[in-house]
């Protein structure tokens, strides 16, 4: 369901800026390897042996891997990732020259308007997914507590709204048992799977 956060946008560029710093270092690597860097190639190998070791970033790891080893089509690399890896490698893959227009439109992107891009009420669960998990990025359930603060502050939000950012306060704040009957019924589905991914 591709419903918008409203009123929110400025929340979630902070939490895709903060990811793009947090990997900028990685990204510069995988950019300088691919470009023939053979120092740059060298320090990433150990350094993604190592996140490999972590299941859940083992998507994000064979994806960098297969630009590594020069694949550039970004429908088949950017398929099976959740919306933390896709920014990282979306970012890679811009950079190495792949036509923007074959790559998905992130909040931040593009200049803020009336009609400008916002996070999906699915992408922004699948980020409260990504920060509650062992090894999620530092700083992402912090920002996504803000976030959700915002969302329960905003007078013109609707109250449906302010009900799923209580709930989605008490999964960020590890309860995976909250009172799913006080959301909205089409609510109810999309925050379930955030619960079932967690178990």
């Amino acid at each position: 369901m591709e419903q918008p956060i409203d009123n929110q946008p400025q929340d979630v560029v902070q939490i895709m800026a903060q990811i793009r710093e947090q990997w900028q270092g990685v990204i510069n690597a995988m950019v300088a390897a691919c470009n023939g860097n053979t120092e740059a190639a060298a320090q990433l190998v150990p350094f993604l042996d190592q996140m490999y070791q972590k299941e859940d970033w083992r998507p994000l790891i064979n994806t960098l891997r297969r630009i590594l080893n020069g694949e550039r089509e970004p429908e088949a690399l950017l398929a099976n990732i959740d919306d933390t890896d896709m920014l990282i490698v979306t970012d890679i893959l811009r950079a190495l020259g792949v036509d923007p227009r074959a790559l998905p439109t992130l909040p931040g992107d593009e200049p803020d308007d009336d009609d400008g891009e916002m996070l999906s009420l699915q992408d922004f669960l699948g980020l409260v997914t990504q920060a509650c998990k062992p090894d999620a990025p530092p700083g992402l359930k912090e920002q996504l507590q803000n976030a959700t603060q915002g969302m329960l502050v905003q007078p013109d939000n609707p109250p449906e709204l302010k009900q799923l950012a209580r709930v989605l306060q008490a999964i960020l704040a590890g309860d995976r048992n909250p009172d799913l009957l006080t959301l909205d019924p089409q609510l109810i589905g999309p925050v379930r799977q955030i619960l079932d991914d967690l178990k």
